[in-house]
């Protein structure tokens, strides 16, 4: 059957609307009896940006971001944000209101130097800044949990003419009085992370002794934190330390020395790198989960005995950007919008991952198109890469099923035992419409919904999601066409 389901899809050629049957009927099989993993909806995440997200940068007439995070379906948020969580002090003494200020301001440090954010004392905000406040009512409101990241790279940086550096124990006491501050307020703060990349910045050794100071001054604010190390993947050795010429893992050292204090390794993919275009797509059928697996058997290996079946995985960012010289174009289109799919739906069903968290709500600074890294447009609707999160906040169930499927027609099945409820995902990634059976065993017969996502080939900027008509289940079978380059969502 798989063999059958392969040949019909490699043969797929142009962006043609007649349907390529392929040699033979296709058959999709679902039996709710094979049942891979519990689904785990904390993979349904996203990076907030505090320097542009608060409404008030909004233009006139657009939607609150919170309604938008609601559409979106996250489960966990993410701030201040990515890289610029590195420059970002949530308050100062005597640390008892959530006010925002950059860690440093030389003229060369960002986003100090950023006169679009910043005033030219490179201290006073030009914008709204998104406080802490402020997001975790949003958080709340939108029924998500927190990741927050605390500076430490800003401490890590030499001062020169054109740079500040922070005293790493002023760091490390505003990441303490955080952490007292958020559980004095009650806020549901699933992860503290303990800087962001730290791993391109410093060696193992340097990150790991600092990680280490942080999180005893965390664990003494608040004993029931839940602290995360910046990671690597698997064995890996961080940068530094490979121009050094050192090579001994990254995790080995964080988890030897920090491990006892720690929840999480937390790690970040771009798996696309290199692909050029949509047809690098085409052409392979990753395996998106190896980095978060990798990791985690690092966590067995390394982790001292106590604390491995402990410490998690969290995949804080991911995203479809292909950063390399080239590449593949960075605007969010419908070619991406797949394969940000393909990715989530793995990531559902991974269990050796806690949550994941894509970036970005938007970056500071827009683009025309959007960028692929943004979820949001400007007035907070939904781009095509956030359709990929809102459409699998449609379709999760209890279980992720074993399903066949192939390198251009992905499938992936959830279900709920207790209603019964069963949503199939089928991506297909090709450019030729295919004709197939889905057959559900134990099925009968029965009445859902049938929803596409679909548009004019992989770089259209603006596919539609729409009910295209029933799903009549008869006798456990349901006929299909799937059009070229598109997602159908089944669900009964």
């Amino acid at each position: 059957m798989l063999g059958r389901l392969l040949a019909a899809f490699v043969t797929g050629a142009g962006f043609a609307g007649a349907v390529d049957p392929g040699p033979g009927p296709l058959e999709v099989v679902v039996d709710t009896s094979r049942v891979r993993a519990k689904v785990n909806p904390r993979a349904l995440g996203v990076n907030l940006d505090y320097l542009v997200d608060d409404d008030r940068n909004r233009p006139a007439g657009s939607r609150p971001l919170v309604a938008a995070l609601k559409e979106l379906g996250v489960r966990v948020l993410r701030y201040p944000g990515g890289d610029k969580s590195d420059s970002y002090l949530w308050s100062r003494p005597p640390y008892d209101r959530a006010d925002p200020a950059p860690a440093v301001s030389g003229d060369w440090d960002w986003p100090a130097m950023d006169k679009s954010l910043m005033m030219p004392d490179r201290r006073t905000w030009k914008t709204h800044p998104l406080d802490f406040d402020a997001f975790m009512m949003m958080a709340r409101s939108a029924g998500a949990e927190a990741s927050i990241v605390v500076a430490v790279d800003s401490g890590f940086q030499i001062a020169d003419a054109h740079h500040e550096a922070v005293p790493m124990d002023r760091l490390i006491r505003t990441a303490a009085e955080w952490v007292r501050y958020a559980k004095a307020k009650g806020f549901p703060v699933r992860c503290w992370e303990i800087g962001n990349e730290s791993n391109t910045q410093v060696g193992a050794r340097r990150y790991a002794e600092t990680a280490l100071a942080f999180a005893k001054a965390m664990k003494a604010a608040d004993p029931e934190a839940r602290l995360g190390a910046v990671g690597e993947w698997g064995e890996n050795v961080g940068g530094k330390d490979r121009e050094a010429g050192l090579k001994e893992p990254w995790n080995r050292v964080v988890l030897e020395t920090a491990g006892p204090y720690l929840d999480y390794l937390i790690v970040h993919d771009y798996p696309n790198w290199g692909w050029k275009s949509y047809a690098g797509y085409l052409d392979r059928d990753p395996d998106f989960t190896g980095a978060i697996r990798g990791t985690g058997a690092a966590v067995r290996r390394w982790a001292p005995e106590k604390d491995r079946g402990r410490i998690r995985v969290a995949l804080t960012e991911y995203g479809a950007i292909d950063y390399m010289k080239g590449s593949w174009a960075n605007v969010s289109d419908l070619g991406h919008a797949l394969l940000l799919a393909n990715m989530i739906g793995q990531y559902l069903g991974e269990p050796s991952l806690d949550f994941a968290t894509m970036w970005n709500t938007r970056w500071a600074k827009p683009q025309e198109p959007t960028a692929v890294h943004d979820v949001l447009d400007p007035v907070n609707g939904l781009t095509p890469t956030g359709m990929a999160l809102a459409i699998w906040a449609r379709c999760l169930g209890e279980e992720m099923l074993e399903v066949a499927d192939g390198r251009l027609l992905k499938v992936f099945a959830t279900h709920t035992p207790g209603t019964g409820a069963l949503r199939v995902v089928l991506i297909n990634k090709g450019m030729s419409s295919h004709r197939l059976g889905l057959e559900v065993k134990g099925g009968g017969s029965r009445k859902g919904e049938r929803w596409l996502l679909s548009g004019s080939g992989p770089d259209d900027l603006a596919p539609t999601w729409t009910r295209t008509g029933a799903a009549v289940l008869d006798g456990g079978r349901l006929p299909l066409v799937l059009p070229p380059v598109s997602l159908t969502a089944v669900l009964l």
